[in-house]
């Protein structure tokens, strides 16, 4: 690996760079949607007063203006629950927003590995993959690429894996695994096992994530409750991983990384990736 700012680099290929840049996009997209949307609610809450105010000044007691009214009392009665709440319905869907970024991140750096470097189809376990040869000609090039990476997951145990786990032994195959914090391993695996009681048991909390999450409070049967500062931890978890799996492309491409810029990575308390394989 170089060694200085002054050292000659080589430059992390746009393909990957791409990829990255998309994802910490989407992130950022996910968390400004969710402030923006729990702005937008609780300005609801003053609108019957406003509806109120101009039928008085414009002396307006229409029928309109008074479905108007009745419509804002309702949205209003709405945004105060939420509210009160603490917004259960958006933070849910920003949680299945926040893992749908390390899925897509993991999934299209690993297709991307297998189209763009060369060298990608002679590792050992992708060259030792059973196919059926048949259906996987009929495929095109994109679906082929899926097709291997779905019987990579099998191989490697990947689809079973649980947290951070599932995408470390995708990416160890191509040489992008290493080391984690502890915080992030933990954060991204309660995100993505609160993921699965959003999606699968309507939200409410079950026995299993009481037992895999211990340190959540909460009764089997009750709705599960995310409080904001939780997705803001979750969103933190996401960022780091991304962050760690740009500077894991960027040391197998020994792009050379200026030590101000590695200082300034290390101020924010996540790790310099060792990789593995």
């Amino acid at each position: 690996m170089t060694g200085g700012d002054d050292a000659p680099k080589t430059k992390v290929p746009e393909w990957a760079l791409e990829r990255m840049e998309r994802a910490l996009n989407d992130l950022q997209q996910v968390m400004d949607v969710l402030h923006l949307s729990m702005s937008g609610i609780s300005s609801l809450r003053g609108m019957p007063g406003m509806v109120e105010i101009l039928a008085e000044l414009h002396e307006d007691t229409s029928e309109e203006t008074e479905r108007r009214l009745a419509d804002a009392k309702r949205s209003a009665q709405l945004a105060q629950s939420e509210v009160e709440n603490g917004f259960p319905l958006i933070h849910r869907q920003a949680v299945l927003s926040l893992c749908s970024v390390i899925d897509a991140l993991v999934w299209d750096i690993c297709a991307a590995w297998l189209r763009e470097v060369p060298e990608a189809l002679r590792i050992p376990a992708i060259r030792g993959l059973t196919l059926e040869f048949g259906e996987f000609l009929e495929l095109n090039e994109s679906d082929r690429i899926d097709y291997l990476l779905r019987r990579l997951e099998q191989k490697t145990g990947a689809d079973e894996g649980e947290g951070t786990s599932r995408f470390e032994r995708l990416l160890t195959v191509f040489g992008l695994g290493g080391y984690l914090t502890e915080t992030c391993r933990k954060n991204v695996f309660e995100m993505f096992k609160v993921r699965n009681v959003i999606v699968h048991r309507g939200g409410r909390v079950d026995s299993k994530l009481l037992r895999e999450c211990p340190w959540l409070d909460g009764q089997a049967g009750e709705q599960i409750d995310i409080p904001h500062a939780d997705v803001a931890r979750f969103a933190d978890a996401v960022e780091e991983y991304v962050a760690v799996l740009m500077l894991r492309v960027s040391v197998h491409f020994d792009s050379g990384i200026g030590s101000r810029s590695l200082a300034a990575y290390k101020e924010s308390g996540w790790p310099v990736p060792e990789l593995e394989g």
